[in-house]
């Protein structure tokens, strides 16, 4: 009744307060429609309470004047004057691409701004995505790390392939016919080539291949 008294003399918090009680059944029948109209008239004279529970309104779906886009720019117009969960409103909106497209930097911009104006949930918010990030980033240098390791096998694998070769050839050139008084040919090593097999041994067993 004395909400309704001050409304009759247009003072705006009145009118926010009415949208309220009707919006909530508050101390009277729920009537959405009669809380559109005294949010109205207190967003029209600049109250922000009023243009966030206006964006409440337009978002349900349950309202005949249900309308994401208007939504947004109730919620855009509080957030210019710094209402901390209407700045929220407007960071989900610009996540979730409500009554505007995707934008993820505005979203965490206006995450931000409301967690500095004391909204926990986006405070929540913003400790979540950097949860997830870290999420992202650790799953990200394990999949490097098992490359790297693939790619180190493959290595190995590649080495000791070249190495099995080379010493073959080296193994080929140590072996030399030698002439012993007349007597048939024999097959003998050259001790020289077994030295750089043995030294080829030790590069890769090192891994200075």
């Amino acid at each position: 009744k004395y909400f309704e008294l001050a409304a009759n003399k247009n003072f705006t918090a009145a009118h926010y307060q009415l949208g309220f009680c009707y919006e909530t059944g508050f101390g009277t029948p729920a009537m959405p429609e009669k809380a559109f109209d005294f949010y109205e008239k207190a967003a029209k004279n600049g109250d922000a309470d009023a243009f966030y529970r206006l964006g409440l309104c337009y978002l349900n779906k349950n309202n005949a004047r249900y309308s994401p886009d208007t939504a947004f720019d109730c919620f855009k117009a509080a957030a210019g004057k710094k209402h901390p969960d209407a700045t929220y409103q407007l960071g989900l909106c610009f996540k979730d691409g409500i009554g505007t497209e995707k934008n993820s930097f505005l979203a965490k911009q206006n995450f931000t701004a409301a967690a500095g104006l004391g909204n926990l949930d986006a405070a929540f918010m913003l400790a979540k995505e950097d949860l997830e990030s870290v999420a992202k980033e650790r799953d990200r240098l394990h999949e490097d790390l098992e490359r790297a390791k693939k790619l180190h096998e493959n290595l190995e694998v590649e080495i000791t392939k070249s190495y099995a070769n080379e010493v073959n050839e080296l193994a080929k050139k140590s072996r030399r016919k030698r002439t012993c008084y007349g007597t048939n040919s024999t097959l003998c090593y050259d001790y020289r080539c077994i030295q750089q097999i043995n030294r080829k041994a030790e590069r890769v067993c090192n891994f200075q291949y």
